[in-house]
């Protein structure tokens, strides 16, 4: 399989991002990030039925505690600040997958992502750069990279199509550094 050409919409958007006379190879973005399978649907199923039966034994005890007393307990805020944490959250990470995209230039590669700021994280290709192949039909990229005074940081095309052929292109791209 070869990958194609990046589009000029590619183009287009990455261009603000690029060094004079750095050269865009590849650039895509992961699949939509809600995906039907049997096994989403059952462990889906089970979670919906496993917080269901509590949360109508944890807004019974609410709605006695307020029938009996007349005041809401402090447990109510609690537990309305979790439901609201859980659908933000169940709303924010299919947001900023899908507003994710991925490039690869003759010298760095390029994630930006981000829900509702952006983030534009650029990783130097060199030579000694370690690279992890996690081949499949979601495949991914990683790459291994240091950070000032922290160690290392592991980031990386997740979910994309076509793993093994960008893995490739990246170590012809780290040979020729």
């Amino acid at each position: 399989m070869t990958l194609n050409a990046p589009s000029l919409a590619d183009d287009r958007f990455w261009s603000p991002y690029l060094e004079p006379n750095e050269r865009l190879l590849w650039a895509d973005r992961p699949p939509f990030p809600f995906h039907l399978t049997i096994e989403n649907l059952l462990a889906g199923g089970f979670v919906f039925a496993f917080m269901s039966v509590w949360v109508f034994l944890v807004l019974g005890w609410i709605a006695a505690t307020v029938y009996e007393t007349g005041k809401l307990p402090i447990v109510g805020y609690l537990f309305g600040a979790i439901a609201l944490a859980v659908i933000l959250a169940g709303v924010l990470a299919p947001l900023q997958q899908w507003r994710t995209r991925y490039a690869v230039t003759d010298r760095r590669v390029l994630i930006r992502r981000g829900a509702l700021a952006t983030e534009i994280m650029t990783i130097p290709i060199s030579s000694e750069a370690p690279l992890t192949l996690r081949d499949g039909r979601r495949g991914s990229v990683i790459f291994d990279y240091p950070r000032v005074g922290r160690g290392v940081k592991a980031a990386g095309f997740i979910g994309i199509r076509h793993p093994r052929d960008v893995h490739d292109m990246i170590r012809r791209v780290q040979g020729n550094t």
